[in-house]
């Protein structure tokens, strides 16, 4: 009897796999996939409001197929809450390249090197020009619909 009073208080904690047979251990969810993506629920800005007067867990995710936006909930205080979608800072570069409009030129160009904070040096320009689609790349002057200029390059 001691024995199955005892089994009943054991708790267990265990990851749970979808295509991997080795989940990461620091998941509740390890979803592998190549081809495929995830589905959250999705709910127009009605079905979010009434969610949201439930007062869902924070970091709930839902999509607004209203507002078009990935929304998560945010509880403001004991007793209030809201989805907000989620955005993307217009100072944050996902790419780590900062491409800059050269209206002045019509061109864009690469200002910084891939680690988002180092300006490029003149022989490592990439460039579009916008009015004929040519491209530089060591050059901000394209002279041909692709132009590739080297160092061991006299023009």
């Amino acid at each position: 009897m001691v024995i199955l009073l005892s089994l009943n208080s054991i708790s267990l904690m265990a990851q749970v796999g979808i295509n991997t047979t080795t989940p990461d251990t620091n998941s509740v969810l390890d979803i592998v996939s190549t081809t495929k993506g995830l589905l959250i629920p999705r709910l127009n800005q009605t079905q979010a409001n009434v969610l949201a007067g439930e007062l869902p867990a924070n970091g709930m995710l839902i999509y607004n197929t209203d507002s078009k936006c990935l929304q998560i909930y945010q509880l403001s205080s004991p007793t209030t809450g809201a989805f907000e979608c989620l955005v993307i800072s217009g100072n944050v570069d996902i790419s780590n390249d900062a491409w800059i409009n050269d209206t002045s030129n019509s061109r864009i160009f690469l200002n910084t090197q891939s680690d988002g904070t180092t300006l490029r040096t003149t022989g490592t320009e990439f460039t579009i020009n916008d009015s004929d689609g040519k491209v530089g790349i060591g050059t901000i002057d394209a002279e041909n619909q692709l132009h590739v200029k080297s160092t061991l390059d006299s023009t």
